[in-house]
Formats: structure tokens, C-alpha cells, sequence
């Protein structure tokens, strides 16, 4: 796919791909990633929901202040607790995890306060779905919108409320990993990030050429 060769990809990881402990991500930035646990299977990588992290050092790529595009491929196993997907804390990655409802939650530290915005459906337990998020950093006042694809199909368009501003930082970018409980339970098999806005009929896109590899 031609996506996959954009200047705006600045993170690729097929994890269905790489079985080292440490390799490196698959776009122009290289980035040099390492691996705490999360075996490698033919769908991805194996996270327990204890301590496994897949661990990418920050660059400055990823301090995008106006567009961000995430697309996971997951299947995730429903323990009741909420399920941390990816962790770059004050910096413009934020946080995405699942919560309680199995609903995608987006959640931004602005110095002050915590804001969090949720997807309207939510993951099917141990099966593989691939979610995408793209957020807009409007003004302050306008907070952030955010819109959720769930397999392709737009799932919500939410907004933030209001937030004070965005700083950017140097903490590296973890997957699957929380400071305390709340670490990723179940199978990662790619993660995408792109530093611009991607349409309908891209994410669309991105879902129709790679579902081929989880059914």
C-alpha cells in the first residue's frame, strides 16, 4: 500500500513481522525498538498483562501539535480491568487504552487536568479487530476531536473539553505497558502512526489491505 511508504508514517511496526528482541520499526525513521517479554506469534506479539512492553525511544517525529493518526491491529482478553494500548505521557502520543467497557479511550494531560474521550463501540474479547483513532488539536478552547474507526467503519466523532496547552516531551513511547496495573492483555499485531489527519477512505484503506493477515 502506498500509505505505507508516506513521509507522514512516522511509526510502523508489523509485529507480526519482527520476532527479535529488539528490531527496528519499519518506516523512515528506523526506530531502534526493544522488547520486554511480548513473545512473537504468527499474529503478532503475546503481551500477559503483567510486565511485557515493546519500547520505542523518543524522536521528534513524534511531537506533532495540530494532526495525529493511530491505527492498532489488537485482540485483546477481557480481565475487568482497563488495558493500557500505547503510553508516551505529556508529549503528543498521549495515552490510548481500553477501558472496563472495552470501549478505545483517549486520555490527555494538559499539565492540570486529565481529558478522556471514549469510542462508542467497544472490542469483542479475544478477537482480533483493528481500531484507528484520528485527532485534531483545535484550539485550546475547542479541546480535541477525536474520531474512532472500529474495522474501518467510523465509529464516533467526540470532542474534548477545553484544555490549558500542548507540550511536547522527550519519554519514550511504550506499548502494552502501565506505570502500575493496567498492562495490555492479548495479542498486538500492528501499530501505525501518522502525523497528519488520515481521511474515511484511508483508514478504510489501511483496513481492507491488511485484515487479510488476522482472519
Amino acid at each position: 500500500m502506498e500509505l505505507m511508504h508516506s513521509p507522514s508514517l512516522v511509526l510502523y511496526l508489523p509485529l507480526y513481522k519482527d520476532d527479535g528482541a529488539t528490531f527496528a520499526s519499519r518506516d523512515a525513521c528506523g526506530h531502534q525498538c526493544t522488547v520486554t517479554g511480548a513473545a512473537w506469534g504468527p499474529q503478532g506479539r503475546q503481551f500477559d498483562g503483567t510486565d511485557d512492553d515493546v519500547v520505542i525511544p523518543h524522536h521528534n517525529a513524534f511531537n506533532v501539535t495540530d494532526f495525529v493518526t493511530m491505527i492498532f491491529w489488537l485482540k485483546w482478553t477481557d480481565n475487568a480491568t482497563s488495558q493500557i494500548v500505547l503510553n508516551k505521557s505529556s508529549s503528543m502520543l498521549h495515552k490510548i487504552y481500553i477501558g472496563t467497557t472495552a470501549k478505545i479511550a483517549h486520555q490527555f494531560y494538559d499539565g492540570v487536568t486529565y481529558l478522556t474521550t471514549t469510542s462508542n463501540g467497544g472490542l469483542v474479547s479475544r478477537e482480533m479487530a483493528q481500531v484507528a483513532l484520528v485527532s485534531n488539536f483545535q484550539t485550546p478552547s475547542q479541546g480535541i476531536k477525536d474520531t474512532y474507526y472500529i474495522n474501518g467503519i467510523l465509529d464516533r466523532v467526540t470532542t474534548s473539553g477545553a484544555y490549558s496547552a500542548i507540550t511536547t516531551s522527550g519519554n519514550l513511547v511504550r506499548l502494552g505497558w502501565a506505570s502500575a496495573s493496567g498492562h495490555f492483555f492479548g495479542t498486538m499485531g500492528e501499530v501505525m502512526v501518522f502525523n497528519r489527519g488520515l481521511t474515511p477512505q484511508e483508514i478504510e484503506h489501511i483496513y481492507l489491505g491488511t485484515k487479510r493477515r488476522y482472519r
